[in-house]
């Protein structure tokens, strides 16, 4: 009876220990943050749509990175940090001269939770 005991002890732990270690693989550790989203149009002067505008959102070492579509669109999704929800938000002309010279510009944007932020932008024309 007894080493019965100490065999369903152990049985118990070793499922314990499995069951725990299906339910992180099924649904990941914990995080501190939420998804969110941030989503617009990046135009030149006169409404006109511009296309291949690096798009970043950023805090830190940490930035996710996408490029305007045709219609000038943009989509970002990511992870927000609860403790700290105050992001910058970058659009950058990277393709030279090819749909013409445009400033960079950059603006803050914060986020509560399952926040989804609309953000157009018209960039300036280089001089």
């Amino acid at each position: 009876m007894v080493i019965h005991r100490k065999l369903g002890k152990l049985a118990y732990s070793i499922l314990a220990a499995l069951g725990m270690g299906t339910i992180v693989s099924c649904y990941g550790m914990p995080v501190n943050g939420y998804y969110s989203s941030v989503y617009g149009k990046v135009t030149a002067p006169g409404n006109n749509a511009l296309q291949g505008i690096k798009v970043t959102i950023s805090k830190g070492d940490s930035h996710n990175v996408t490029y305007t579509g045709a219609e000038g669109s943009y989509y970002l999704e990511f992870l927000v940090d609860y403790d700290n929800p105050a992001y910058t938000i970058e659009f950058k002309d990277v393709d030279g001269s090819e749909n013409g010279s445009f400033k960079t510009k950059s603006d803050s944007v914060s986020f509560n939770n399952d926040t989804i932020i609309k953000k157009d932008i018209e960039l300036e024309e280089n001089s």
